[in-house]
């Protein structure tokens, strides 16, 4: 029996991974990989129509959606939007993800993409 295979795809806000990653993370699961969603923000300034504690439940709840339906796993936010900075903090947490699940293969944004 051969090693497990993992994927990782991370993206900056809840729903970056579904736009930009969704189909190469889909077909990694349909190789053989065993696949994983993170979020660095939670969303939680995703709108001005419902309070931040709703919409950090909305949006958790489509990313969990969206996870189930590529067969992924979700790793929620680990901070809320406009507390990702470079800090010793944010990258304990990352790192923590990253060595509960090991992956073979990292999905990740462009340094220049903003949509």
């Amino acid at each position: 029996m051969g090693e497990k295979r993992v994927a990782l795809a991370v993206g900056a806000h809840p729903d970056d991974v579904e736009f930009k990653m969704a189909g190469t993370l889909s077909l990694l699961g349909k190789a053989g990989f065993e696949t994983h969603i993170l979020t660095v923000a939670n969303g939680s300034c995703g709108t001005a129509e419902y309070s931040e504690q709703d919409i950090i439940r909305i949006r958790r709840q489509e990313a969990d959606d969206a996870a189930r339906i590529m067969d992924a796993t979700y790793h929620p936010g680990l901070v809320n939007d406009l507390e990702v900075y470079y800090d010793s903090a944010l990258v304990r947490k990352a790192t923590a993800v990253v060595r509960e699940i090991r992956p073979n293969i990292v999905l990740a944004p462009s340094l220049n993409d903003y949509m």
